[in-house]
């Protein structure tokens, strides 16, 4: 593909307009040239006026100077987005065959961007949405905006809010509920499948949008598809992690809707080896920190004592308390990988100086954060009391150490107890003291207290 310069657009409110050309051999790789068009449409734009996007294309052969090529060249898609104050109404937005003015990935896109752009497009995002949910066969139509409505919607707090005042989860649901019990086609109608759970998934983050899910049936149609095993699975597993993460109203209904056999299914590992066949090591790995995460946000949000948590506890019961021995052993396979990392960033040779904070990122990244997670479910169950899950834990804590560590004659079983829990604790007392207030000081203190 060869790109145009992009034209340069002085900051003065004197400028009209913005032209970005790109001209390239097919639509797919014209996304990268275009992406300063959703970039710069807003700066374009005085503040006081009020911005317009509209993307035209057409097919006409170009000289080799200007292209770069040999004379006599097979003329070569041509796509020019063009911004300017007022030139047509919000709603006549459209994406042709060859108008996919997006990015293949968020970065490129800034935040305020995204945001002044849907305000000055009122219409837009209902009308993605509309397109996406279209029965028509895939085209590059469709395959446009649903990555548009995704980059649009994870780059956006105001964005999400829209969706959901849009009915935007109900739209979301209906456009992956069709491939409950099929695969994607091809590349192209899988791209677009992943770019709609991307959206739900970055949308389930609002409050008021959790609400619609369970409301909407959502959890019931995510646990279909983790049911089914088809290729969604995956993405389904993620969006039910978003929509449990601090929505107690979401975790009670995933028991009621007998969500805790599916889940656990996960938990163990079920399929996993052939999700390793057939999606690689990556799709393995997210699917067990999904389903640690799920477990955790019910351990986290059910209300102690109520039937739904006794329900919950009692999976660590059955089967010979297998789902012990995996939690066990989950545990010691994300700690070594903890102080693999821990070894790493004493070892480091560079001169960068980094802060106890860029530390604690450093081994979430490495896996602490799944660690902590475990840790919070490890000591919710052995703070049941019951006393086949204690000794079926610490029995598997000392195996997955080493064993005869603390078998010293004439200990006593309190110390014996303390030192098998004491990784656990400590895990559980550096994820307390990094709780943060992002959802407000009432939360964080719950939250702490719970630990």
């Amino acid at each position: 593909v060869t790109r145009l310069p992009t034209p340069s657009v002085a900051p003065a409110p004197s400028v009209r307009s913005m032209t970005v050309v790109a001209v390239g051999g097919d639509t797919m790789s014209l996304r990268m040239a275009l992406t300063s068009a959703l970039r710069r449409a807003p700066r374009a734009a005085s503040a006081r006026l009020p911005s317009r996007m509209t993307i035209s294309s057409t097919t006409a052969p170009f000289a080799a100077s200007t292209v770069g090529s040999h004379r006599g060249a097979r003329p070569r898609p041509v796509v020019a987005a063009h911004v300017r104050h007022g030139v047509r109404p919000a709603s006549s937005f459209a994406l042709s065959a060859a108008e996919t003015a997006t990015a293949s990935s968020t970065a490129d896109i800034d935040v305020d961007a995204a945001v002044d752009f849907c305000a000055a497009a009122p219409k837009l995002l209902k009308w993605l949405l509309k397109r996406i949910g279209s029965k028509k066969p895939t085209d590059n139509n469709k395959l446009a905006a649903a990555e548009v409505l995704a980059i649009l919607v994870q780059t956006s707090d105001e964005n999400k809010k829209r969706v959901g005042e849009l009915g935007g989860i109900d739209a979301l649901l209906r456009a992956v509920a069709p491939f409950k019990g099929k695969d994607p086609a091809d590349e192209g109608e899988r791209e677009v499948l992943e770019n709609i759970f991307d959206a739900l998934v970055a949308s389930t983050m609002e409050t008021d949008n959790k609400r619609a899910f369970v409301e909407n049936e959502g959890l019931e149609l995510m646990l279909m598809m983790m049911k089914s095993k088809r290729s969604c699975r995956t993405s389904a597993i993620k969006c039910v992690d978003y929509a449990l993460t601090r929505c107690p109203a979401a975790c009670e209904r995933f028991v009621d809707i007998l969500g805790l056999k599916t889940a656990f299914s996960v938990f163990m590992g079920k399929g996993f080896e052939k999700l390793r066949k057939s999606a690689g090591l990556e799709a393995v790995q997210e699917e067990e920190e999904r389903a640690v995460s799920v477990v955790s946000s019910l351990f986290l949000h059910l209300a102690k004592g109520s039937e739904r948590y006794n329900r919950l506890c009692a999976k660590f019961v059955e089967d010979e308390h297998a789902k012990c021995d995996r939690l066990a052993e989950l545990w010691a396979k994300y700690s070594n990988r903890v102080k693999a990392v821990d070894a790493r960033l004493e070892t480091r040779t560079d001169d960068i100086e980094l802060t106890p904070d860029d530390l604690y990122v450093e081994r979430l990244g490495g896996g602490l954060y799944t660690l902590e997670l475990l840790s919070l479910i490890f000591a919710s169950v052995f703070a049941t009391g019951h006393a086949g899950i204690r000794q079926r834990l610490l029995l598997q804590m000392e195996l997955h150490a080493g064993g005869g560590v603390d078998d010293e004659a004439g200990a006593d079983a309190e110390r014996v107890i303390w030192s098998r829990l004491r990784s656990v604790r400590n895990i559980l007392e550096t994820h307390a003291e990094n709780i943060g207030g992002a959802d407000g000081e009432e939360e964080r203190v719950r939250r702490r207290a719970h630990v």
